[in-house]
C-alpha cells in the first residue's frame, strides 16, 4: 500500500520522467509535450493527490518563499538544505514520513508539497499547532515563551531527559555581513543555545561557570567530572553539557 510519503512521491516521478523520446511530439515549431504526456502528467498527479490521503489534514498552511536566499551565502535550514524524511505531531495527530526542512533562521517548520503543475512547493506549518517533530534524529518540542531564560515561542531539540535535569538546544542561524572591496557579503552562520530545565525552571549555559551553577547543588563533582574528561570536551560544547548532566542525573539519584 502507499502510506508512506515517500515512497509516494518516488511513484509520482516515476510517472512524470519519462524518457524524452517518448514524451515529446515534433512540430515545425519544435517539440511540443504530446497529449500522451499530458495526460500521463494528469494522471501521476491524481495518484500523488489520492497517494497522501490520510496525511492530507497536515497540507494546511502558508507558502513559504525567501526571496533573500539566494542572495546569502549558505542557507537557513538545520544542518542542511535537503527535504528529509520526518514524523510530525500536528494538532494531536501524528504524521510519519513526510518529507520536512526546519527553517532556523526564522524558526519554521515546512513540509514538501507538489502542485497540481508538478512543482515543489514548500509550505509553512501553523508553528502554535505543531507539537513535536522528529527530523535526522534530533527531536524538537515546542516551547512556550519564559521570560526569566530569554526562551522565545518556539522549538526546542530536546538533547537528553533526565528525572533531575534535562538538556535542550535552541537550534539558530543569523546573518553575518563582512565587507570585501566595496561590496557587503552576507552569510548565514550557526548560533546556538543550550539550556538545561532543572526544577521547571530552563537556565542558560554559556559555559563551564553557568554550568556549575546551574548544577551548584553537586558542584564539586561535576567541576571534577569536568577536569577528568577536559580533553574530550576542548572542542565539543555540546557534548559537554549532555554528559555533564547525565552524571549529575546519576549522582542525584544514588
Amino acid at each position: 500500500m502507499l502510506n508512506q510519503l515517500g515512497k509516494r512521491l518516488v511513484i509520482f516521478f516515476f510517472l512524470i520522467v519519462i524518457p524524452l523520446s517518448k514524451v515529446l511530439a515534433q512540430s515545425d515549431s519544435g517539440y511540443q509535450i504530446s497529449s500522451t504526456t499530458s495526460e500521463a502528467m494528469a494522471n501521476a498527479v491524481n495518484l500523488y493527490e489520492t497517494a497522501i490521503g490520510k496525511n492530507s489534514g497536515i497540507y494546511i498552511g502558508s507558502y513559504y518563499y525567501d526571496k533573500n536566499y539566494w542572495a546569502i551565502g549558505g542557507d537557513p535550514f538545520f544542518v542542511n538544505n535537503y527535504w528529509n524524511e520526518g514524523t510530525i505531531i500536528y494538532e494531536g495527530q501524528q504524521y510519519d514520513s513526510i518529507s520536512i526542512r526546519y527553517d532556523i533562521y526564522r524558526d519554521l517548520l515546512l513540509i514538501k508539497h507538489i502542485d497540481k503543475n508538478g512543482h515543489v512547493v514548500p509550505i509553512q506549518l501553523h508553528k502554535s499547532k505543531v507539537e513535536e517533530f522528529i527530523i535526522m534524529g534530533h527531536h524538537f518540542i515546542y516551547t512556550k515563551e519564559d521570560t526569566l531564560s530569554g526562551i522565545k515561542t518556539g522549538f526546542l531539540d530536546l538533547l537528553y531527559i533526565g528525572e533531575k535535569a534535562k538538556v535542550l538546544a535552541k537550534r539558530r542561524k543569523e546573518i553575518s555581513r563582512t565587507q570585501i572591496a566595496n561590496d557587503i557579503v552576507r552569510g548565514y552562520f550557526v548560533n546556538d543555545r543550550f539550556y538545561i530545565k532543572k526544577d521547571q525552571n530552563y537556565y542558560e549555559v554559556k559555559g563551564k561557570k553557568s554550568l556549575l551553577e546551574v548544577l551548584s547543588d553537586e558542584k564539586n563533582e561535576i567541576k571534577a567530572f569536568l577536569k577528568e574528561n577536559r580533553a574530550l570536551y576542548k572542542k565539543n560544547r555540546e557534548r559537554q553539557l549532555v554528559e555533564s548532566v547525565q552524571y549529575y542525573n546519576s549522582i542525584v539519584n544514588n
